[in-house]
This record gives structure tokens, C-alpha cells and sequence, in this order.
């Protein structure tokens, strides 16, 4: 009987201890996450992308935009949208891995997270992108590489390519672009050339002589290189034709890039800037 007696006693003390230690690790998880939850307030939280200001803004780097992305591989206007972005964060001279949040991405482009994942898909499917998942702990990521034309390929890839400055999507003008104001820009873009004849007096230019334009822009390089428009002659219909957009009710297209500076209408005849108005 007595040692029935101990052995309760001893249980119910063992018993007590269990409680005891569980109510402590209970007290230890709750007290684990409540400092997790607080850093990760503090120190965890991804910072949202945020347009810099006007005085940051890089008016010169640019990257080298292959007019056959536009005219041949028949990418969505969302893929249109997103692949300067890309492009943009890119290594000008080398090809390799970079980062870049989707949120970044998104509000770059001004679509939405899951129209982005579309493009992204897209680029990926097309062959123009490349990606991988990284891990860093717990946290998962993607890197990317993307096809364009770097500095090494240039002379290669000469006439083939237009410049595309980085402050018309730094400065969120591209963001704030329909769609079809995207992909009409890129349109522009491609079939708009130099204007040379501001270059030369008119008789110098129509005396029956043969241009050589690629050897006039040679030796005016400063012009050229600092130049703030293109000229696009080519039919609006065309264009829309070109990049796959309905060419009716254009208006508001036309007025938007008007307004961001980056087409002025003569007639048929367009200037096409290669950076916006950006005001105070």
C-alpha cells in the first residue's frame, strides 16, 4: 500500500514536470514568434519599388532594342510592355545572371502581378528569357538573363536595332501608357530614321547625287548621337498592322503620347522623341 502510495506520488510529481516543461516550450514558441513577427516587421519587409526622382534620373543609358523583337516575333502587347523593363536591368556588356523583384517589374511596366507572370512566361517560351530559382534560406527568388543587343554585337547588328533610354521607364512614363501606347511607340521606333537634311542645305542634298546615309550619319556622330527625334513616315494602318493592334479609335493613344512627349503629329508625318517631357 505504501509503495502504491509513492508511486502516485512520484507520478503525479512527474506529471507536474511535464506540465511544467510544456508550458515553458509553449511560452518559448509564442515568445520565438513574437520576436520573428516583430523583425520581420522592422527588417523583413520587402520595400515597394519606388520611381526616383527627376534629379536621379539616368537621361543617358539606354540599351540596344533589336527591331526584330517587334517585327518578328509576334509577342503580345504585355510582352512588349515588360521586356524593357527587363532589358533595362540587364548587364550592357556581359550576359549574365541578375535580380529583380516581380513587384518591380509590375509597377515598371504598369501592368498587374498576374499579367506580368503571363509575360514573363511568354519571353521565357519565346527564348528571349531565362530564368532560375534561387534560394537564400527560406526565402525563394528568381534570376534572369534576356537577349538583346549588347555593345560587343553592335556593328554586327548595325541598322537592326534602335536605342531605348532608360528615363522613359524610370520617370513611370511607361508605366502610365496604355497598352496600345506601348507597342505604337515601338512601332515608331522602328520604322523612324535621322533626319538628315537638317544636316545640309537642300541644293546640297537634292542635286541628283547619290546619299550614302549611313555615311553621312558617320560623319556627323555628335548630331546624330544627341539628336532628340526620329521621323516616321510609314501609314499609322501599317504600323498597327506591324505589331498586331486595332488601328481604329487612336485618338487617345495619339494624345497620350503627345502629352509624355514622345510623338509629335505633322500631317502624315510623325516626330517620334526617344525621351519623354518630364516635368517637375
Amino acid at each position: 500500500m505504501k509503495n502504491t502510495w509513492k508511486k502516485r506520488i512520484k507520478a503525479n510529481l512527474d506529471q507536474d514536470e511535464r506540465n511544467i516543461r510544456k508550458e515553458a516550450d509553449r511560452n518559448t514558441r509564442k515568445e520565438n514568434e513574437r520576436k520573428r513577427d516583430l523583425y520581420k516587421k522592422l527588417y523583413g519587409k520587402t520595400k515597394k519599388y519606388e520611381f526616383p526622382p527627376i534629379n536621379k534620373i539616368n537621361f543617358q543609358k539606354h540599351f540596344y532594342f533589336p527591331k526584330s523583337i517587334v517585327t518578328e516575333y509576334n509577342l503580345s502587347m504585355r510582352a512588349l510592355a515588360v521586356y524593357p523593363v527587363i532589358c533595362l536591368k540587364a548587364d550592357f556588356e556581359d550576359d549574365k545572371w541578375f535580380k529583380i523583384p516581380q513587384e518591380e517589374i509590375t509597377i515598371k511596366s504598369g501592368m498587374t502581378s498576374n499579367t506580368v507572370s503571363k509575360a514573363l512566361l511568354e519571353l521565357e517560351e519565346s527564348g528571349l528569357l531565362k530564368r532560375e530559382k534561387r534560394n537564400s534560406g527560406k526565402t525563394h527568388y528568381y534570376v534572369y538573363k534576356v537577349e538583346f543587343i549588347r555593345k560587343d554585337m553592335i556593328e554586327e547588328y548595325e541598322n537592326k536595332y534602335f536605342t531605348f533610354n532608360q528615363s522613359i521607364v524610370d520617370s513611370g512614363t511607361w508605366a502610365d501608357l496604355y497598352s496600345r501606347s506601348k507597342t505604337l511607340y515601338l512601332a515608331f521606333r522602328v520604322h523612324a530614321f535621322h533626319d538628315i537634311e537638317a544636316l545640309f542645305d537642300d541644293e546640297e542634298i537634292f542635286d541628283g547625287s547619290r546619299i550614302d546615309y549611313n555615311e553621312i550619319i558617320s560623319t556627323h556622330l555628335d548630331e546624330y548621337r544627341h539628336r532628340e527625334y526620329d521621323m516616321c513616315s510609314m501609314p499609322i494602318s501599317q504600323l498597327c498592322k506591324l505589331v498586331g493592334i486595332d488601328s481604329s479609335n487612336l485618338t487617345s493613344v495619339f494624345e497620350q503620347l503627345d502629352s509624355h512627349g514622345l510623338i509629335k503629329r505633322f500631317g502624315d508625318w510623325f516626330e517620334v522623341y526617344l525621351k519623354p517631357i518630364i516635368s517637375e
